[in-house]
């Protein structure tokens, strides 16, 4: 006998060795096929070569336009904005859920109490309760304790993959603000945008309106025709119905950056500004393999990965034998203080061990369910970094293209107003009609609007340019006064990366 059961106990013990050996350590896929030692836009472009190629989102990339009212609203916004406070309730949720998964792989323990008052007839036939013709009450109370020993990390795999999902949050959490502050810069450099139009809108009007009196005079004066003054009466009148859709576009911009910062509109009160937000200077972009580490939504996909990898090897586990312990001791008697009589005890105790023998290839379905999940998982990871590729490309082509048109349109607004200069002076000389001197003032006003748009273009592919390098998610971190809702929520330590 005693051999018999050290056999079985070493048998056990075998049977934990091999079962936490059972399951092999996660490896992350391989995605160097998809990553080259340079970025082909930089590579095929001189001048983005000569200057050390585009900024890398190592800080807190929106304070490189040198606008206080910008970096106050983006530090505003990561407090106040609904869709990263709704971000932070699914970290709690995951947290929660991690915890509950975690709670199987300990003993549960319940104390239990009963009352229950029992009869049977005469006639009756029963194995159960008091004898024929008799009634009785009984009374018990105790505790009882289960636990099921995670021989093949079954459920320490479905832990591992709750919180794989809790760390992807995560990297949904820095992605979404990521995203956020981009779409409020870009909402705020419209306003800016729309607000300087409305300046350079007002400033021509002041050009015409000098222009249209002086032909105006000129006309009266008899060394002027008619069909000039009608003519800067048109441009004039052209210029100045621009004003109410720029109204418009600026409006629409405040509104955008109120429903970013969590506020109605009306509650929404900007400073004016002379000029848009200064154009960062381009820097040094970096290889593509750093965005692995530096892209949220790839981060975000390798957890994934990581977490249907997890759920395939619990999958696995369901197929070898379970090992459980359970009992229980209870006081039972069919009076009351019977409970408190030591020899009134009813106690059981021991192991339980359980093999699937036939479930009707359910496990086997299982398995593979997960498997392809998996698969999924990895075809969505490669997906995302070869999206993140891209854009990082087409974001080095248009901020290098922005900037250079940029350039060719100041150097043409600048002989523009030159243009003008020159046809009012001839004008006021007698010595040219007032179609030149219009004409140069209406090719003054299209060339620095396009001047002004291409400015915007160039600030805004420069915000997508740090977008698609992953941002600066490291600094919009979790403020602490979001976590005092509950304890349950989740500190700022933990939605580190």
């Amino acid at each position: 006998m005693k051999s018999y059961k050290k056999r079985v106990c070493c048998g056990l013990l075998l049977l934990f060795v091999s079962g936490c050996m059972s399951s092999h350590p996660y490896q992350p896929p391989d995605l160097s096929a998809y990553l080259r030692d340079n970025w082909a836009a930089a590579s095929r472009s001189e001048s983005l070569s000569a200057q050390g190629a585009v900024p890398v989102a190592a800080t807190a990339w929106w304070e490189q336009f040198e606008d206080p009212v910008l970096s106050g609203l983006v530090e505003k916004m990561v407090t106040s904005n609904l869709s990263l406070a709704e971000a932070r309730e699914r970290l709690v949720e995951a947290r929660a859920n991690r915890g509950v998964i975690g709670a199987g792989r300990q003993p549960a323990v319940e104390l239990d109490g009963a009352y229950a008052r029992a009869a049977t007839g005469k006639d009756a036939v029963t194995y159960q309760g008091p004898p024929p013709g008799h009634r009785a009450n009984f009374y018990q109370w105790g505790a009882a304790a289960a636990w099921e020993v995670d021989l093949w990390s079954r459920v320490a795999h479905l832990e591992r993959a709750a919180e794989h999902d809790l760390e992807g949050l995560r990297e949904a959490y820095h992605g979404i603000a990521v995203s956020l502050v981009s779409e409020l810069v870009l909402a705020y450099i419209d306003y800016r945008t729309q607000e300087s139009r409305f300046l350079l809108v007002e400033r021509n009007l002041a050009l015409q309106q000098r222009t249209l009196a002086l032909a105006e005079i000129r006309q009266k004066a008899g060394t002027g025709s008619r069909l000039d003054t009608v003519r800067a009466r048109r441009l004039f009148l052209q210029t100045r119905a621009l004003l109410p859709e720029l109204r418009l576009s600026q409006a629409q911009a405040r509104h955008a950056i109120a429903l970013l910062l969590g506020q109605t509109p009306g509650d929404l009160e900007l400073p004016a500004a002379a000029a848009l937000p200064a154009l960062p200077a381009l820097g040094k972009l970096g290889i593509p393999a750093e965005l692995l580490v530096r892209r949220a939504d790839i981060r975000q996909a390798e957890r994934g990965y990581a977490a249907a990898w997890s759920r395939t090897e619990a999958a696995r586990a369901e197929k070898y034998p379970q090992l459980s312990l359970s009992g229980y001791f209870r006081l039972q008697d069919t009076v009351v203080s019977g409970l408190f009589n030591p020899q009134a005890f009813v106690y059981s105790l021991g192991p339980g061990l359980t093999f699937p023998l036939f479930d009707g290839g359910r496990i086997a379905q299982t398995v593979a369910l997960r498997q392809s999940q998996a698969e999924q998982a990895r075809l969505k990871l490669e997906q995302v970094l070869l999206k993140a590729v891209k854009e990082v490309e087409d974001a080095v082509v248009g901020s290098a293209q922005t900037r250079q048109q940029l350039a060719e349109l100041k150097l043409a607004v600048a002989a523009a107003r030159t243009s003008v200069g020159l046809a009012q002076d001839l004008y006021a000389q007698g010595l040219g009609d007032l179609w030149q001197v219009t004409q140069s003032q209406q090719e003054l006003v299209v060339g620095e609007e396009s001047c002004l748009l291409a400015e915007r273009s160039a600030l805004a592919q420069t915000v997508s340019l740090y977008r698609a390098l992953g941002g600066s998610w490291a600094v919009l971190e979790l403020p602490d006064v979001t976590l005092k809702r509950s304890p349950a929520t989740i500190s700022a330590k933990e939605t580190a990366p």
